[in-house]
């Protein structure tokens, strides 16, 4: 406030400091030991899907999935399917070719999806798809 600075940023070694830093009108308060857990917890958990870019300070994702052959929702529409409600299929890539997701897009084995997701349903919509989480 005193320089005039518009928007600040600052790295939070103890997470317990998360809150104050927002108190203290920190614009974005990052912390790396939270960031790592959420990284190294993914890949343990998450194997099958892959977090692409991060958003919302974190809480939410675009994550890439691969259908596999034996996913229960392969054939079927995606209006046929239970997705969580936070949660959206960005586009599909089928044979190098971007398909723009609708109601009645039907999924298909080796389909590349891209799942907008908040991060406590990524795992149920591994689920969902027939993914290997967690193996």
């Amino acid at each position: 406030k005193v320089f005039g600075v518009t928007k600040t940023v600052s790295r939070v070694n103890n997470p317990k400091n998360l809150t104050i830093m927002e108190q203290l009108g920190v614009d974005i308060a990052i912390s790396s030991t939270d960031t790592l857990a959420r990284i190294i917890e993914r890949e343990v958990d998450l194997s099958a899907i892959r977090q692409l870019l991060a958003l919302n300070r974190g809480t939410a994702a675009i994550n890439e999935m691969v259908l596999p052959a034996a996913s229960p929702v392969n054939g079927r529409t995606i209006s046929q399917i239970k997705l969580p409600d936070e949660c959206v299929i960005v586009s599909i890539t089928r044979n190098g070719d971007l398909i723009i997701p609708r109601g009645g897009t039907e999924l298909r084995a080796g389909d590349i999806l891209l799942i907008l997701a908040q991060n406590d349903q990524v795992h149920r919509v591994g689920e969902v798809l027939g993914l290997a989480v967690g193996e």
